[in-house]
């Protein structure tokens, strides 16, 4: 089996959609799963990693707008894109609302505009995982920093003023070179760098 970096989750409840839409995304560089009701995509969710969900609106028991807004509480990392036959304004913007989806597809579809709305779409979600990541990473290394603060008071700001003093004489030619000739004589080796 194949291991792909992303997976996508399709819920409509025509099995003709499901097998259309399967075929058009075969060569794409995806899982692709499928659900014919909003129930039994909410259980692939809870089992199995999906970065994107792609929904249909109208279908039994718990409808399209229900399950994105479900989505977007318990999975807000999932992209949510609509595909339906509905296309009216009001249905449009209850589903930009409610489920916050990034964008909205019509039956029938036409195969290349979705495939390169969901690489945009996986491509835009990455990017703000990627963020959500860093941003948790500072605040852990300022919290660290903050506790080392409090044990050693002052140790932070020494330290910052003595990694940035520098002399000229270390300052010749490229930056690669001159950090590796002083790093080289605070180590007391020899730089592998001709000059």
């Amino acid at each position: 089996m194949k291991n792909y970096a992303h997976t996508l989750l399709i819920v409509d409840d025509e099995v003709n959609v499901l097998t259309s839409l399967g075929r058009a995304l075969r060569n794409e560089e995806y899982a692709v799963l499928t659900a014919s009701n909003a129930a039994e995509a909410l259980d692939i969710l809870e089992t199995a990693p999906v970065d994107l969900i792609i929904s249909d609106l109208g279908m039994p028991g718990m409808n399209g707008f229900e399950l994105l807004k479900t989505v977007k509480e318990k999975y807000p990392a999932v992209a949510r894109i609509i595909l339906t036959g509905q296309s009216d304004t009001p249905t449009v913007l209850r589903a930009i609302n409610e489920g916050e989806v990034f964008r909205f597809f019509t039956k029938p579809w036409d195969n290349e505009e979705i495939k390169v709305s969901i690489r945009q779409t996986i491509k835009h979600f990455d990017f703000l995982r990627a963020a959500h990541k860093m941003m948790c990473r500072l605040k852990e290394q300022d919290r660290l920093i903050q506790d080392l603060e409090k044990r050693y008071p002052g140790i932070t700001r020494d330290a910052t003023e003595e990694v940035f003093v520098l002399s000229d004489e270390y300052f010749s030619g490229s930056i690669e070179d001159d950090m590796n000739k002083y790093f080289a004589d605070i180590l007391g080796v020899q730089s592998d760098r001709k000059e």
